[in-house]
Protein backbone atom coordinates (compact mmCIF):
# COMPACT_ATOMS: atom_id res chain seq x y z
CA UNK A 1 0.00 0.00 0.00
CA UNK A 2 1.40 3.17 -0.87
CA UNK A 3 0.75 6.74 0.90
CA UNK A 4 1.62 10.06 -0.91
CA UNK A 5 2.04 13.72 1.36
CA UNK A 6 1.40 16.48 -0.68
CA UNK A 7 -0.25 20.03 -0.06
CA UNK A 8 -3.97 19.77 0.11
CA UNK A 9 -3.87 22.24 -3.32
CA UNK A 10 -2.32 19.71 -4.69
CA UNK A 11 -5.13 17.17 -4.68
CA UNK A 12 -7.05 17.10 -7.93
CA UNK A 13 -10.43 19.23 -7.69
CA UNK A 14 -13.42 17.23 -7.15
CA UNK A 15 -16.57 17.77 -6.17
CA UNK A 16 -16.35 17.72 -2.40
CA UNK A 17 -19.99 17.18 -0.63
CA UNK A 18 -20.22 17.26 3.25
CA UNK A 19 -23.25 16.25 5.35
CA UNK A 20 -23.02 15.20 8.85
CA UNK A 21 -22.91 11.35 9.22
CA UNK A 22 -25.26 10.25 11.10
CA UNK A 23 -28.88 11.76 10.09
CA UNK A 24 -30.67 9.49 12.37
CA UNK A 25 -28.87 8.27 15.57
CA UNK A 26 -30.21 5.54 17.49
CA UNK A 27 -30.59 7.26 20.70
CA UNK A 28 -32.76 10.02 19.20
CA UNK A 29 -36.21 10.60 20.12
CA UNK A 30 -38.89 8.94 18.21
CA UNK A 31 -43.09 9.13 17.78
CA UNK A 32 -44.41 5.36 17.19
CA UNK A 33 -47.88 4.66 17.19
CA UNK A 34 -48.93 1.01 18.48
CA UNK A 35 -50.51 -0.93 15.16
CA UNK A 36 -53.66 -1.96 17.11
CA UNK A 37 -55.57 -0.16 14.59
CA UNK A 38 -54.49 1.31 10.95
CA UNK A 39 -52.41 4.45 11.24
CA UNK A 40 -53.39 7.75 9.61
CA UNK A 41 -52.63 7.26 5.62
CA UNK A 42 -50.42 10.37 5.73
CA UNK A 43 -47.99 8.72 8.68
CA UNK A 44 -44.77 8.87 6.49
CA UNK A 45 -45.38 12.07 5.06
CA UNK A 46 -42.98 15.17 6.48
CA UNK A 47 -46.37 17.42 7.03
CA UNK A 48 -47.85 14.74 9.46
CA UNK A 49 -48.68 15.65 12.63
CA UNK A 50 -47.61 12.86 15.16
CA UNK A 51 -47.55 15.24 18.33
CA UNK A 52 -50.03 12.97 20.20
CA UNK A 53 -48.26 10.18 19.44
CA UNK A 54 -45.84 8.30 22.15
CA UNK A 55 -42.28 9.01 22.47
CA UNK A 56 -39.66 6.58 22.83
CA UNK A 57 -35.61 6.69 22.94
CA UNK A 58 -33.56 4.27 21.33
CA UNK A 59 -35.12 1.12 19.68
CA UNK A 60 -38.21 -1.32 20.50
CA UNK A 61 -38.54 -5.04 21.66
CA UNK A 62 -41.19 -6.90 23.57
CA UNK A 63 -38.23 -8.14 26.09
CA UNK A 64 -37.74 -11.43 26.50
CA UNK A 65 -34.41 -11.90 25.22
CA UNK A 66 -34.39 -8.71 23.29
CA UNK A 67 -33.42 -5.70 25.67
CA UNK A 68 -33.94 -2.52 23.66
CA UNK A 69 -34.81 0.67 25.90
CA UNK A 70 -39.00 0.42 24.88
CA UNK A 71 -40.19 -2.62 25.63
CA UNK A 72 -43.75 -3.31 24.33
CA UNK A 73 -44.29 -6.04 26.41
CA UNK A 74 -48.55 -6.05 25.23
CA UNK A 75 -47.08 -6.53 21.82
CA UNK A 76 -47.43 -10.54 21.79
CA UNK A 77 -51.71 -11.45 21.72
CA UNK A 78 -52.64 -7.97 21.00
CA UNK A 79 -51.25 -6.27 18.16
CA UNK A 80 -48.69 -7.04 15.07
CA UNK A 81 -47.04 -3.81 13.86
CA UNK A 82 -45.73 -0.66 15.20
CA UNK A 83 -45.36 3.03 13.48
CA UNK A 84 -42.53 5.06 14.16
CA UNK A 85 -41.26 8.55 12.87
CA UNK A 86 -37.67 10.02 12.79
CA UNK A 87 -37.37 13.93 12.08
CA UNK A 88 -33.81 14.65 10.74
CA UNK A 89 -32.50 18.33 8.82
CA UNK A 90 -30.60 18.07 5.52
CA UNK A 91 -28.72 21.01 5.35
CA UNK A 92 -28.01 20.40 1.12
CA UNK A 93 -29.02 17.12 -0.45
CA UNK A 94 -26.80 17.59 -2.93
CA UNK A 95 -23.93 16.74 -0.39
CA UNK A 96 -25.44 13.74 0.26
CA UNK A 97 -23.72 11.33 -2.29
CA UNK A 98 -24.04 7.86 -0.24
CA UNK A 99 -27.18 7.11 1.90
CA UNK A 100 -27.40 3.69 4.40
CA UNK A 101 -30.39 2.57 6.48
CA UNK A 102 -28.65 1.13 9.22
CA UNK A 103 -31.50 -1.39 10.81
CA UNK A 104 -32.05 -4.33 13.32
CA UNK A 105 -35.17 -5.99 13.15
CA UNK A 106 -37.00 -8.49 13.63
CA UNK A 107 -39.18 -10.22 11.87
CA UNK A 108 -40.17 -7.26 8.96
CA UNK A 109 -40.63 -3.75 8.18
CA UNK A 110 -41.09 -1.08 5.50
CA UNK A 111 -39.22 2.04 5.44
CA UNK A 112 -40.35 5.43 3.90
CA UNK A 113 -38.23 8.33 3.04
CA UNK A 114 -40.55 11.07 2.93
CA UNK A 115 -43.32 9.58 2.54
CA UNK A 116 -41.57 7.03 -0.50
CA UNK A 117 -41.28 3.68 0.49
CA UNK A 118 -37.35 2.83 -0.24
CA UNK A 119 -36.77 -1.11 1.83
CA UNK A 120 -38.86 -3.81 2.42
CA UNK A 121 -38.13 -7.15 4.04
CA UNK A 122 -40.32 -9.91 5.28
CA UNK A 123 -43.12 -9.29 2.56
CA UNK A 124 -42.99 -9.54 -1.68
CA UNK A 125 -42.05 -7.10 -3.76
CA UNK A 126 -45.16 -5.18 -4.61
CA UNK A 127 -47.36 -6.98 -2.25
CA UNK A 128 -50.15 -4.99 -0.19
CA UNK A 129 -49.02 -4.63 3.05
CA UNK A 130 -51.93 -3.27 6.22
CA UNK A 131 -51.41 -2.81 10.12
CA UNK A 132 -52.50 -6.20 10.47
CA UNK A 133 -50.42 -8.27 7.68
CA UNK A 134 -48.05 -10.76 9.06
CA UNK A 135 -44.15 -10.68 8.12
CA UNK A 136 -42.54 -13.35 7.26
CA UNK A 137 -40.58 -15.36 10.29
CA UNK A 138 -37.52 -14.38 9.81
CA UNK A 139 -36.16 -13.93 13.21
CA UNK A 140 -34.03 -10.95 14.27
CA UNK A 141 -30.98 -10.04 11.64
CA UNK A 142 -28.79 -8.13 14.42
CA UNK A 143 -28.15 -5.68 12.05
CA UNK A 144 -28.15 -5.72 8.14
CA UNK A 145 -26.61 -2.07 6.31
CA UNK A 146 -29.30 -1.29 3.33
CA UNK A 147 -28.10 0.82 0.22
CA UNK A 148 -30.94 3.87 -0.38
CA UNK A 149 -28.41 6.12 -2.51
CA UNK A 150 -30.68 5.65 -5.39
CA UNK A 151 -33.37 7.95 -3.11
CA UNK A 152 -31.14 10.78 -1.99
CA UNK A 153 -33.04 12.62 -4.90
CA UNK A 154 -36.15 12.24 -2.65
CA UNK A 155 -33.98 14.34 0.42
CA UNK A 156 -34.97 18.13 1.02
CA UNK A 157 -33.46 20.85 2.36
CA UNK A 158 -34.77 21.49 5.96
CA UNK A 159 -36.78 18.75 7.51
CA UNK A 160 -37.19 15.00 6.43
CA UNK A 161 -39.02 11.43 7.89
CA UNK A 162 -37.63 8.53 7.91
CA UNK A 163 -40.79 6.37 8.88
CA UNK A 164 -40.26 2.56 9.52
CA UNK A 165 -43.53 0.18 10.31
CA UNK A 166 -42.64 -2.88 12.01
CA UNK A 167 -44.51 -5.70 11.62
CA UNK A 168 -44.12 -9.35 13.84
CA UNK A 169 -44.85 -12.72 11.92
CA UNK A 170 -47.83 -13.16 14.34
CA UNK A 171 -49.52 -12.85 16.79
CA UNK A 172 -48.64 -15.58 19.20
CA UNK A 173 -44.81 -14.77 18.67
CA UNK A 174 -43.12 -13.90 21.27
CA UNK A 175 -40.40 -11.92 20.10
CA UNK A 176 -39.72 -8.70 18.08
CA UNK A 177 -37.17 -5.90 17.78
CA UNK A 178 -36.21 -2.51 16.03
CA UNK A 179 -33.12 -0.35 15.79
CA UNK A 180 -32.62 1.75 13.20
CA UNK A 181 -30.41 4.30 11.86
CA UNK A 182 -30.49 6.68 8.62
CA UNK A 183 -26.40 7.79 7.88
CA UNK A 184 -24.72 10.06 4.90
CA UNK A 185 -21.84 9.31 3.38
CA UNK A 186 -19.52 7.65 5.78
CA UNK A 187 -21.29 4.64 7.51
CA UNK A 188 -19.17 4.80 10.48
CA UNK A 189 -16.34 7.49 11.79
CA UNK A 190 -14.19 9.08 11.71
CA UNK A 191 -12.88 8.63 14.83
CA UNK A 192 -9.48 8.03 16.41
CA UNK A 193 -8.40 5.22 18.06
CA UNK A 194 -4.98 4.14 19.80
CA UNK A 195 -3.78 7.93 20.60
CA UNK A 196 -0.75 8.68 22.33
CA UNK A 197 2.23 11.25 22.60
CA UNK A 198 3.49 11.21 19.40
CA UNK A 199 1.08 8.70 16.93
CA UNK A 200 -2.38 7.98 16.24
CA UNK A 201 -5.13 6.23 13.96
CA UNK A 202 -7.92 7.67 12.45
CA UNK A 203 -10.51 5.49 11.57
CA UNK A 204 -13.55 5.65 8.85
CA UNK A 205 -16.09 3.43 6.64
CA UNK A 206 -17.61 3.60 3.18
CA UNK A 207 -20.04 1.58 2.13
CA UNK A 208 -18.78 1.40 -1.26
CA UNK A 209 -14.78 0.66 -2.15
CA UNK A 210 -13.58 4.20 -2.04
CA UNK A 211 -9.87 5.62 -1.92
CA UNK A 212 -8.48 7.32 1.47
CA UNK A 213 -7.39 10.75 1.96
CA UNK A 214 -6.82 12.32 5.32
CA UNK A 215 -5.75 16.58 5.67
CA UNK A 216 -4.27 17.14 9.00
CA UNK A 217 -2.07 19.79 10.42
CA UNK A 218 -1.68 22.05 13.67
CA UNK A 219 -4.49 24.35 12.65
CA UNK A 220 -7.35 24.65 10.77
CA UNK A 221 -5.52 25.07 7.42
CA UNK A 222 -4.85 21.11 7.16
CA UNK A 223 -1.42 22.06 6.14
CA UNK A 224 -0.71 18.01 4.97
CA UNK A 225 -2.66 15.44 3.50
CA UNK A 226 -2.29 11.42 3.23
CA UNK A 227 -3.30 9.48 0.40
CA UNK A 228 -3.69 6.36 -0.65
CA UNK A 229 -5.26 5.44 -4.44
CA UNK A 230 -6.10 1.34 -3.00
CA UNK A 231 -10.47 1.23 -3.05
CA UNK A 232 -11.40 -0.13 0.36
CA UNK A 233 -14.21 0.15 2.55
CA UNK A 234 -12.50 0.71 6.05
CA UNK A 235 -9.95 3.14 6.34
CA UNK A 236 -7.51 3.47 8.45
CA UNK A 237 -4.63 6.51 8.84
CA UNK A 238 -2.03 6.24 11.18
CA UNK A 239 -0.43 9.52 11.98
CA UNK A 240 3.46 9.43 13.36
CA UNK A 241 5.76 12.15 14.72
CA UNK A 242 3.19 14.32 15.97
CA UNK A 243 4.08 16.32 19.59
CA UNK A 244 3.13 15.25 22.95
CA UNK A 245 -0.07 17.16 24.02
CA UNK A 246 -0.70 19.22 21.24
CA UNK A 247 -3.91 19.29 19.02
CA UNK A 248 -4.04 18.13 15.63
CA UNK A 249 -6.77 18.81 13.01
CA UNK A 250 -8.32 16.46 10.64
CA UNK A 251 -10.43 15.81 7.86
CA UNK A 252 -11.01 12.25 6.28
CA UNK A 253 -12.06 12.14 2.46
CA UNK A 254 -12.88 9.55 0.44
CA UNK A 255 -13.66 9.28 -3.18
CA UNK A 256 -15.02 7.67 -5.91
CA UNK A 257 -15.35 8.31 -9.67
CA UNK A 258 -14.93 11.88 -9.56
CA UNK A 259 -17.44 12.91 -6.77
CA UNK A 260 -15.85 12.98 -3.18
CA UNK A 261 -17.24 13.38 0.60
CA UNK A 262 -15.61 14.67 3.33
CA UNK A 263 -16.41 14.89 7.21
CA UNK A 264 -16.05 18.04 8.88
CA UNK A 265 -12.68 19.23 10.10
CA UNK A 266 -12.68 17.35 13.63
CA UNK A 267 -9.47 17.87 16.24
CA UNK A 268 -8.37 15.88 19.10
CA UNK A 269 -4.68 16.39 21.32
CA UNK A 270 -2.27 14.07 21.84
CA UNK A 271 -1.36 12.21 25.39
CA UNK A 272 1.56 13.88 27.68
CA UNK A 273 4.46 12.01 28.07
CA UNK A 274 4.62 12.89 32.01
CA UNK A 275 2.27 15.07 34.44
CA UNK A 276 -1.48 14.40 35.38
CA UNK A 277 -3.87 12.88 33.27
CA UNK A 278 -8.11 12.64 33.44
CA UNK A 279 -9.80 9.69 32.39
CA UNK A 280 -13.21 7.73 32.74
CA UNK A 281 -13.46 4.37 32.64
CA UNK A 282 -16.82 2.43 32.24
CA UNK A 283 -18.04 -0.73 31.11
CA UNK A 284 -21.23 -3.73 30.87
CA UNK A 285 -22.40 -1.33 27.79
CA UNK A 286 -24.25 -2.32 24.89
CA UNK A 287 -27.96 -2.72 26.26
CA UNK A 288 -28.82 -0.20 23.99
CA UNK A 289 -30.41 1.24 27.54
CA UNK A 290 -31.21 4.84 27.51
CA UNK A 291 -28.70 4.18 30.68
CA UNK A 292 -26.17 3.43 28.17
CA UNK A 293 -26.72 7.23 26.05
CA UNK A 294 -27.08 8.83 29.17
CA UNK A 295 -23.14 8.06 30.58
CA UNK A 296 -22.18 8.49 26.74
CA UNK A 297 -23.21 11.97 27.02
CA UNK A 298 -21.95 12.25 31.12
CA UNK A 299 -18.47 11.06 29.59
CA UNK A 300 -18.34 13.67 26.67
CA UNK A 301 -19.20 16.67 28.32
CA UNK A 302 -16.97 15.71 31.07
CA UNK A 303 -14.00 16.10 28.53
CA UNK A 304 -11.28 13.36 30.21
CA UNK A 305 -8.05 13.19 28.14
CA UNK A 306 -8.82 9.58 27.20
CA UNK A 307 -11.58 6.65 27.98
CA UNK A 308 -11.37 3.51 29.35
CA UNK A 309 -13.79 0.26 28.64
CA UNK A 310 -13.95 -2.28 30.61
CA UNK A 311 -15.33 -4.79 28.94
CA UNK A 312 -18.43 -6.26 27.56
CA UNK A 313 -19.21 -3.86 24.62
CA UNK A 314 -21.90 -5.60 23.73
CA UNK A 315 -25.07 -7.46 24.69
CA UNK A 316 -25.43 -10.69 24.50
CA UNK A 317 -22.36 -10.93 22.16
CA UNK A 318 -20.17 -8.45 20.16
CA UNK A 319 -21.35 -8.66 16.33
CA UNK A 320 -19.89 -6.95 13.73
CA UNK A 321 -23.48 -6.35 12.71
CA UNK A 322 -24.90 -4.61 15.24
CA UNK A 323 -21.81 -3.22 16.90
CA UNK A 324 -22.39 0.72 15.48
CA UNK A 325 -25.56 0.80 16.93
CA UNK A 326 -24.61 -0.90 20.21
CA UNK A 327 -21.38 0.90 20.40
CA UNK A 328 -19.40 2.74 18.03
CA UNK A 329 -22.61 4.88 16.80
CA UNK A 330 -23.42 5.93 20.73
CA UNK A 331 -19.64 7.04 21.34
CA UNK A 332 -18.81 8.34 18.00
CA UNK A 333 -19.71 11.69 18.68
CA UNK A 334 -16.74 12.05 21.42
CA UNK A 335 -14.35 9.03 19.76
CA UNK A 336 -14.03 12.15 17.18
CA UNK A 337 -11.62 13.88 19.40
CA UNK A 338 -10.66 11.82 22.42
CA UNK A 339 -10.03 8.24 22.55
CA UNK A 340 -11.50 5.24 23.79
CA UNK A 341 -9.50 2.23 24.62
CA UNK A 342 -11.75 -0.84 24.72
CA UNK A 343 -10.72 -4.13 26.82
CA UNK A 344 -13.10 -7.58 25.32
CA UNK A 345 -14.93 -9.24 28.01
CA UNK A 346 -16.95 -12.67 28.29
CA UNK A 347 -19.78 -11.34 26.42
CA UNK A 348 -17.29 -9.74 23.82
CA UNK A 349 -16.11 -13.21 22.74
CA UNK A 350 -18.99 -15.36 23.29
CA UNK A 351 -20.10 -15.34 19.30
CA UNK A 352 -17.13 -17.54 18.88
CA UNK A 353 -16.88 -16.71 14.56
CA UNK A 354 -13.17 -15.00 15.39
CA UNK A 355 -13.71 -11.99 13.45
CA UNK A 356 -12.81 -9.65 16.23
CA UNK A 357 -9.11 -10.75 16.56
CA UNK A 358 -6.48 -8.09 16.39
CA UNK A 359 -5.23 -9.61 12.96
CA UNK A 360 -8.65 -9.01 11.66
CA UNK A 361 -9.13 -6.42 8.55
CA UNK A 362 -13.06 -6.09 9.29
CA UNK A 363 -12.92 -5.25 12.83
CA UNK A 364 -15.17 -3.11 14.08
CA UNK A 365 -12.84 -1.71 16.97
CA UNK A 366 -9.11 -1.57 16.78
CA UNK A 367 -6.86 -3.32 19.59
CA UNK A 368 -3.33 -0.67 20.00
CA UNK A 369 -0.12 -3.14 19.30
CA UNK A 370 0.37 -3.80 22.91
CA UNK A 371 -2.68 -5.69 23.76
CA UNK A 372 -2.09 -9.10 24.94
CA UNK A 373 -4.61 -12.28 24.42
CA UNK A 374 -3.85 -15.15 26.04
CA UNK A 375 -5.61 -18.82 25.25
CA UNK A 376 -5.65 -20.84 28.57
CA UNK A 377 -7.42 -23.96 29.22
CA UNK A 378 -10.39 -21.95 30.76
CA UNK A 379 -10.85 -19.21 28.36
CA UNK A 380 -9.18 -16.45 26.23
CA UNK A 381 -7.65 -13.66 28.33
CA UNK A 382 -7.44 -10.10 26.68
CA UNK A 383 -4.71 -7.92 28.75
CA UNK A 384 -3.93 -3.90 28.00
CA UNK A 385 -1.24 -2.39 29.93
CA UNK A 386 -1.42 1.64 30.39
CA UNK A 387 1.54 2.97 31.72
CA UNK A 388 1.63 7.06 32.96
CA UNK A 389 3.01 9.59 35.45
CA UNK A 390 1.06 10.37 37.74
CA UNK A 391 2.59 13.71 39.45
CA UNK A 392 1.59 13.80 43.78
CA UNK A 393 1.36 17.48 46.11
CA UNK A 394 4.45 15.63 47.77
CA UNK A 395 6.11 17.15 44.79
CA UNK A 396 7.21 13.49 44.23
CA UNK A 397 6.14 10.82 41.59
CA UNK A 398 5.30 7.65 40.30
CA UNK A 399 5.15 5.02 37.91
CA UNK A 400 0.95 4.16 37.40
CA UNK A 401 0.94 0.41 35.77
CA UNK A 402 -2.85 -0.58 35.11
CA UNK A 403 -3.07 -4.05 33.91
CA UNK A 404 -6.74 -4.53 32.79
CA UNK A 405 -7.63 -8.20 32.27
CA UNK A 406 -11.35 -9.88 30.97
CA UNK A 407 -11.59 -13.73 30.70
CA UNK A 408 -14.84 -15.50 28.90
CA UNK A 409 -15.40 -17.24 31.70
CA UNK A 410 -16.99 -14.57 33.77
CA UNK A 411 -18.56 -11.06 33.37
Amino acid sequence: MVFRRMAWLMVLPLSLLAQQATLVRVSDVRPYFKGTGAPPAAWPQIAFDDSTWSKSVGGFSTGQWYNENTVLADMPGHYLSLFCRSRFTVSDPKSVNWLTLRIDYDDGFLAYLNGIEVARRGFASGASVTYDTPAALLGRTWGEEIDLTAFTNVLVTGDNVLAIELHNSSLSDPTTALVAELVANFTRGPFVQNVSSNRAQVVWKTPLPADTKLAFGTSSALENVILDTNLVTTHVVTLTNLSPQSVVFYRATSSQGNQAVAGAIESFRTLKTSGPVSFMVFGDSGMGSLGQFQIAEVIRRASPDLVLHVGDIMYSSLDVRGADMKCLSVYQPHMKSTPYFFVFGNHDLYSGTGIFSRRSTCQPIRLPARSIFIRSTTGTFISRRFSFRCARKTRCSRIITWVMTRSNTGG
